[in-house]
């Protein structure tokens, strides 16, 4: 039930860049993304700890004592403020949002450790695209959705996400939550290093793109692309959903039996194979049947994005079953240098060539990179395994 609710979620958090596109909006909304891809960056290192140190502690009974760096995020919040900003509007827009997204994180993380999953997907996922989606379709005959209109639309939706994770809590659960956080005061700890590390790296490669797009000029092609992105995303929400049911099995047997940890990572891979080719044989015929209606809707992407991100896509999907297998045997170090080297090479072939076209090949070769660390660590870590 989880995986078809976070499919729900990937195709609701479409909607909005195919409006801007609709109706012709699509260099204000692009403006509003490179705002919000700031945001996200800037939260990077707070989600990676929220999502697994403090989901870890709250799953173990642990009592979190400000292990959240509070005081380092109203530093460094401030510091990127100041540099992105243009005007006042930016800035508050930047600030509210970095509140909001922060709130949410940390509702979302209570409702997953109290198994309420659905319930977590269902608010901080799917209920702010489609409150988003809601106002802005809502607004075309009332506002002239310039991004300023668009900036408030999006921070109000947020603001009603949170407002529906406190229904659901409820008052004082919230207020338990927020007590237990910042029970030590606003206090610096470092004991998390290796998730916030790690969420920098990782959300610098996740918005990276679209800031990059916005500095070159390119805010109305940022629907295009975030349509092209959200269309391949859904291979990565199957391929998750197969990698949660064959880990366990991948944990259990590593460094124990080899041949039952071989067996069950070839199911892996094969599952994930055939997942690959039924998406994409799905996605090409519905590309033919739908010509028309993309023509309608103004998808001017450029046919170089959709070739690259799509390959990407497939790349990442095929080398997951690595990953997972990389996990098992501890090699996380591997992931660390394969996420490092693939932002390095992202930066390389932007400078090798400025046309924002190739924006989409720096992802590409990003990913190859990711993807091929992970590959040389899964087959180094197997062959340690092996000769004991």
């Amino acid at each position: 039930m989880v995986f078809f609710i976070r499919l729900l979620a990937g195709f609701v958090g479409v909607i909005p860049p195919v409006i801007a596109l609709r109706f012709n909006s699509s260099a204000d909304y692009g403006h509003v993304s490179v705002l919000f891809a700031h945001v996200l960056i800037v939260l990077g290192p707070l989600f990676q700890y929220l999502n697994q140190g403090y989901l870890r502690n709250l799953s173990s009974a642990t009592k979190i004592k400000g292990d959240i760096l509070i005081v380092y995020y109203l530093i460094f919040g401030l510091s990127v403020l100041v540099f992105i900003s243009t005007d006042w509007y930016s800035a508050l827009y930047f600030l509210v949002m970095m509140i909001l997204c922060f709130l949410l994180k940390i509702l979302e993380v209570r409702l997953l450790a109290t198994e309420r999953k659905i319930a977590a997907v269902l608010i901080c996922y799917v209920s702010p695209y489609f409150i988003y989606s809601l106002i802005l379709v809502s607004a075309i005959y009332f506002v002239s959705q310039g991004w300023r209109d668009i900036a408030l639309f999006q921070t109000f939706s947020w603001l009603m996400a949170c407002g529906l994770a406190v229904f659901f809590l409820g008052i004082k659960e919230t207020f338990k939550i927020f007590s237990e956080i910042f029970s030590d005061g606003f206090r610096i700890s470092f004991k998390g290093w290796v998730f916030y590390f790690n969420g920098i790296i990782l959300s610098s490669l996740e918005n990276l793109p679209v800031i990059f797009l916005g500095l070159r000029g390119g805010n109305a092609i940022i629907p295009s692309f975030e349509v092209i992105k959200k269309i391949f995303s859904v291979i990565s929400v199957m391929v998750q959903g197969l990698t949660m049911v064959h880990n366990t099995s991948l944990y259990k047997f590593a460094f124990i039996d080899e041949n039952l940890f071989k067996t069950e990572f070839s199911r892996l891979r094969k599952s994930i194979f055939l997942a690959c080719l039924l998406y994409f044989v799905s996605l090409c015929v519905f590309i033919y049947l739908a010509e028309g209606y993309i023509k309608e809707y103004r998808f001017d992407g450029d046919v170089h994005f959709f070739i690259f991100i799509g390959l990407s896509s497939l790349i990442t999907a095929i080398f997951s079953a690595y990953g997972s297998g990389l996990t098992a045997m501890h090699g996380e170090k591997w992931w660390t240098a394969g996420a490092i080297s693939g932002l390095l090479a992202f930066f390389i072939t932007l400078m090798i060539n400025e046309d924002i076209k190739y924006i989409a090949t720096a992802i590409f070769v990003q990913n190859l990179v990711l993807s091929a660390a992970v590959f040389v660590g899964y087959h180094n870590n197997f062959s340690k395994w092996r000769k004991g």
